[in-house]
């Protein structure tokens, strides 16, 4: 093999892509608003800092559809029960899910277990959610919702300190 040989796919479109030089913050042009909320304060004066807002400007847009009474109650539950070892059943799903009404209860118990154990949601608590009027998209705005919850709570944590 000649070592100074041109790679096959050295000319093809995705390899410049790939191999073009890129300056942090440069995708930002692409949203169409610029993020709302405060920026991080970790991120300084990066293109990180706007990033990371408009992550989590998407991921709790309109709190995921469910009622402010239901958002407050899933913080709440997911800020007390972080960082503990969870029960190998799901009794503590239920008592964190308590007074969230019967409609917003899948949702609710969804994003919960996503901010929390999401190794144990199963598609038996997707389909329990699930309706007609739930895409797919939707199914991964809740998702979104409650692992940004998470990370905000470890964010917070963090610069604490």
């Amino acid at each position: 093999m000649i070592e100074d040989a041109p790679a096959a796919f050295d000319s093809a479109p995705i390899a410049r892509a790939i191999h073009q030089h890129r300056t942090a913050g440069d995708s930002l042009r692409l949203l169409p608003s610029p993020p709302s909320g405060p920026l991080p304060g970790w991120a300084g004066d990066s293109g990180t800092g706007p990033a990371y807002a408009a992550l989590r400007a998407a991921a709790t847009h309109e709190g995921a559809g469910l009622s402010d009474g239901a958002n407050e109650i899933i913080r709440a539950a997911i800020a007390r029960h972080r960082g503990h070892d969870l029960d190998i059943g799901r009794n503590w799903l239920a008592d964190a899910a308590d007074g969230i009404g019967p409609d917003e209860q899948p949702a609710a118990k969804l994003a919960i277990l996503t901010a929390l154990a999401p190794d144990t949601v199963t598609d038996d608590d997707i389909d329990l959610w699930r309706t007609d009027q739930h895409s797919d998209h939707d199914l991964l705005h809740l998702l979104a919702y409650g692992a940004m919850i998470a990370v905000e709570l470890i964010e917070s944590d963090i610069a604490d300190g």
